[in-house]
């Protein structure tokens, strides 16, 4: 966008297409700030109450939605390894009569 606002003000054009550039780049760097806020509020912050603090446990029945969802990633995976690996081994037959020298051409 920044480029299109140049081409905009070097044909004379109306320089408020310098907002579809400087927006969105304000926005994103107020995005990286509240997101850096926010992590260091939640894993480096003291606790709101260490009671509840203390006694937070990871339910058993978490463990069932993680399992299903590793093995259909290694299902992925396998599926996207063998579909790469038949490709690479894909050759082409070579018979004595395409084995011979290239035709003459016409």
């Amino acid at each position: 966008t920044g480029a299109y606002a140049i081409f905009a003000s070097q044909n004379h054009r109306s320089t408020i297409y310098w907002l579809l550039f400087i927006v969105p780049t304000a926005v994103a760097y107020l995005t990286a700030f509240y997101m850096t806020r926010c992590w260091m509020l939640t894993f480096w912050g003291k606790p709101r109450d260490p009671g509840i603090y203390e006694n937070a446990r990871e339910s058993a029945l978490m463990w069932f939605p993680l399992i299903v969802l590793a093995g259909l990633a290694l299902l992925l995976l396998l599926a996207a390894a063998a579909t790469w690996f038949a490709r690479r081994m894909q050759t082409r037959r070579v018979t004595p009569a395409t084995a011979s020298s290239p035709t003459p051409r016409r």
